[in-house]
């Protein structure tokens, strides 16, 4: 929130100036371009750190998919490495989460840049007919997205993107990492598993959630350089509070 202020406070402190003072702007624009340097530094130190993370070997999960049965190291392909968005979508609800398909619409995008480094799953608690037919009415491509339900297993309460009513009503959740989800039975994220092709064996390399889903948004990144950047504050807003399924723009 204190982020958003400043940047509002600075957009709106924003100096107009005349046609001919172009050598001021590029100044200008000069100074920033030395911050914007050095934080591409931090990022890269950030990305290879990420990378250096330890490997937690998980559970092979059984899921349910387009052909029944499937195992979580068989949807890798031939990968050695997936993405998995994990969508908030249960059963019997109408939709998925707005904010869940503004990310795989955004991703979607990528795929024929990226796939041949790494595979794309979307999983959703919700049974699998009902994430098919959502996929269809998005149209997303099923050949380029791996859509799997977690239904009968616990892959999604194991990675804290699932919990029981009760969790919620008593508090009791445990969302990224050491806080809690207070906003209904599904949560956002996002999760990278390697699998090592000599064993078979999977593990879990990095998971984001919340805000740190803003860091792999092309949405945030893009408005971030427009004078009016997100716009997430003022009476009625919040972060994201302006995303929709596409369809209703």
């Amino acid at each position: 929130i204190l982020q958003q202020s400043f940047q509002r406070k600075m957009a709106h402190a924003a100096k107009r100036l005349k046609v001919d003072e172009k050598a001021a702007w590029t100044e200008a624009r000069l100074k920033l371009l030395e911050e914007e340097k050095a934080l591409s530094k931090q990022v890269a130190e950030l990305a290879a750190k990420r990378q250096a993370l330890p490997r937690l070997e998980i559970s092979d999960y059984e899921f349910q998919g387009p052909d029944g049965a499937v195992k979580l190291s068989d949807v890798f392909g031939p990968h050695d490495q997936i993405i998995v968005q994990h969508m908030m979508f249960a059963d019997g609800w109408e939709k998925p989460c707005p904010l869940c398909c503004a990310w795989i619409d955004m991703i979607s995008g990528t795929l024929p840049h990226i796939k041949s480094r790494v595979g794309y799953v979307v999983v959703g608690k919700a049974p699998f007919a009902q994430i098919q037919t959502a996929a269809k009415s998005k149209s997303w491509n099923m050949d380029d997205i791996t859509f799997l339900s977690a239904e009968t297993n616990t892959f999604n309460e194991d990675l804290g993107v699932s919990f029981t009513q009760e969790q919620v009503d008593q508090k009791t959740t445990v969302y990224n990492y050491n806080r809690t989800f207070a906003y209904g039975t599904q949560a956002p994220g996002m999760s990278v598993f390697f699998k090592d092709k000599d064993t078979g064996k999977v593990y879990l390399t990095y998971s984001t959630f919340a805000a740190g889903l803003g860091s792999v948004s092309l949405m945030h990144d893009l408005l971030d350089i427009v004078p009016s950047g997100r716009d997430e504050t003022g009476e009625g807003k919040r972060n994201m509070w302006w995303v929709k399924h596409k369809e209703d723009y």
